[in-house]
């Protein structure tokens, strides 16, 4: 448990480090908006998604940080948050495009559809 309390707070550092030096590099009017907000939940997505590991450690740690509840049961609302957050992540650093809430929505909807097709 230490060691992920220790792998946190250096990754927050780090990101207070990086909106610190944006703020700073907007005064100097080197292009980066002072403004954008540093999202937890973005910042995870982000970490998850494009470090080193495997596909099953990765969607461990998702689903950890995006079972809010603690409920061991991923939720419309937790599935959504985290799409939106991978997404939003990932399209901030320009590597895919921001999606829609329609598509956000379409998606959450398709993952809870059974073989039936019926929603739970």
């Amino acid at each position: 448990m230490q060691v992920y309390i220790r792998k946190i707070t250096q990754a927050a550092n780090f990101f207070a480090m990086f909106a610190k030096r944006a703020h700073i590099g907007g005064q100097l009017g080197l292009g980066i908006n002072p403004c954008r907000r540093i999202d937890v939940f973005e910042v995870f997505a982000l970490l998850a998604t494009l470090c080193r590991g495997t596909i099953q450690s990765k969607a461990q740690l998702l689903f950890d940080v995006f079972d809010v509840d603690r409920s061991h049961d991923m939720s419309e609302d937790e599935l959504a948050l985290l799409i939106s957050s991978v997404n939003s992540g990932l399209a901030k650093l320009r590597l895919v495009d921001p999606a829609t809430d329609d598509e956000v929505d379409y998606s959450v909807t398709g993952a809870f559809v059974d073989a039936k097709g019926r929603t739970r």
